[in-house]
């Protein structure tokens, strides 16, 4: 029988330039991952949140993730949409801090985060980004 491990990919940079500068309450689409190709399973996302004043404690920035599963068309958002929402990064009244959504299946399609501000302030010009480790099982 063979064993079973886990496989993790390389961290991938999903930040966009509608990351920074996104004010409270506002949404922004990230970079796309192409995972039809790389089929991996789960992933664990980290944001790294620059604000120049403290967001508000306790507060949740939304993940949703559009998929495009005829490899062309990704889904139609007016608005989050609540059948593509994966977690929340719930913030700390710190400036400049991580956060991360662990274990977060993947589509095996492309697609984008879609991510809402709702840390109670704009995020900085720059600085903030926003990555993924994509994980898999393999035989051992």
């Amino acid at each position: 029988m063979a064993t079973i491990k886990g496989e993790a990919g390389a961290v991938v940079d999903l930040t966009a330039a509608a990351l920074h500068s996104l004010a409270n309450a506002s949404l922004a689409v990230l970079a796309e991952y192409d995972n039809g190709t790389n089929l991996y399973l789960e992933g664990d996302f980290e944001l790294f949140l620059d604000t120049s004043v403290a967001p508000t404690a306790n507060n949740g920035c939304d993940l949703y993730l559009l998929v495009a599963i005829n490899g062309t068309n990704y889904t139609d958002t007016n608005g989050p949409p609540p059948n593509l929402y994966v977690g929340s990064f719930v913030v700390q009244a710190t400036v400049d801090l991580r956060y991360a959504i662990r274990a977060v299946k993947l589509p095996l399609c492309k697609f984008k985060p879609y991510f809402r501000n709702n840390c109670g302030q704009t995020t900085s010009a720059s600085g903030s980004t926003f990555k993924m480790l994509p994980t898999r099982y393999q035989s051992a």
